[in-house]
């Protein structure tokens, strides 16, 4: 597999702060996969993780990722949030932020404030920063961040795994997935 990388992500650098920016307001899609290792992080069962922490949401919205635009729709598998927005596994330790699951956190928790696409025919992953995560995580461009030589390993193996998840859910048929572009 070929990887290409921007240039603002071969240029830029990155840090979590722990600020907690990308756990608020953000729907997390789940798929099948994550709701069980989480569940079973939790030690509980996927029904009762099911009832407990997830929702369903109908969708249906055009997306551009880096090279393309995405009309997807179908039913979502959504991670509970709490009243404030939050999501229910947020929680803070004096200003820093806490995630309750975070060895099992969903791929796309994983994965942010970068974004991917890939091209089966061609073998290629696109990276780059996440359109939705410029100009609010305070951890891009940091100064204090890691380089993309330093951090590509990682997010390439992350983005991999966002691959095979992606692969589950079209093939769970859950969403209709059309190329616009």
């Amino acid at each position: 597999m070929e990887r290409i990388v921007s240039e603002r992500l071969k240029n830029g650098k990155f840090i979590c702060t722990r600020c907690g920016i990308c756990c608020k307001n953000k729907g997390i899609e789940l798929s099948n996969s994550e709701i069980q290792e989480i569940a079973n992080f939790l030690d509980i069962s996927v029904n009762e993780f099911k009832s407990k922490y997830v929702r369903f949401k109908k969708v249906n919205y055009t997306r551009k990722i880096i090279n393309h635009t995405y009309k997807i729709k179908g039913l979502a598998t959504i991670l509970s949030k709490k009243p404030d927005g939050n999501c229910v596994f947020l929680e803070f330790k004096g200003d820093k932020a806490v995630c309750k699951i975070y060895p099992a956190r969903p791929i796309s928790c994983k994965l942010f404030p970068f974004t991917w696409e890939y091209n089966p025919s061609t073998f290629k992953l696109y990276l780059d920063f996440s359109p939705d995560a410029i100009g609010i995580c305070p951890g891009i461009n940091n100064q204090a961040g890691e380089s993309w030589d330093s951090m590509k390993n990682e997010i390439t193996k992350v983005a991999k795994s966002a691959i095979k998840q992606y692969k589950e859910i079209i093939q769970s048929k859950k969403y209709k997935i059309k190329q616009l572009d």
